[in-house]
């Protein structure tokens, strides 16, 4: 990948950083998800190698860099809560890659790509996250209450 030219900006919480070859898995997985496809020229029958070579060509052309968004301090507490939720299901839960942070006031979550794993981890997490959301308009909210 050349992105020779571009430049990592940085904010208080979030890196946006030129594209990397170790960014082409993720890339892929997000490429085949049906609401993305619609709107780019890959489609779900390409195989890995086909995407992350047209990914590859395409970072090379100045008129279309591929750029990264990464957040810098994330919320460690949902992705872990999911992961050890997931640990009582199945002991592949520790490969996870989940994560969570805090975009201008907005939660992001990082969900497993299966409907049952990713339904499993809001399961754990809900609960909390409406205190969180609370926090995050600027409610006062009680953060001794319990809501189990």
């Amino acid at each position: 990948m050349n992105n020779v030219n571009s430049k990592t900006i940085e904010t208080e919480r979030l890196v946006i950083r030129p594209s990397r070859w170790d960014d082409t898995d993720t890339f892929y997985e997000w490429e085949l998800l049906p609401e993305v496809t619609e709107f780019f020229s890959i489609r779900d029958n390409q195989s890995k190698e086909d995407v992350v070579r047209k990914y590859v060509a395409d970072s090379d052309d100045p008129k279309t860099r591929q750029f990264t968004i990464c957040l810098k301090a994330g919320t460690p507490g949902i992705p872990e809560a999911m992961r050890y939720a997931s640990m009582q299901i199945t002991s592949r839960a520790m490969l996870s890659r989940a994560q969570a942070g805090i975009r201008k006031g907005t939660l992001i979550l990082n969900l497993p790509g299966s409907p049952k794993a990713a339904k499993e981890n809001l399961e754990a997490v809900l609960p909390a996250i409406s205190h969180g959301l609370e926090m995050l308009s600027g409610r006062p909210a009680d953060c001794a209450k319990l809501t189990d």
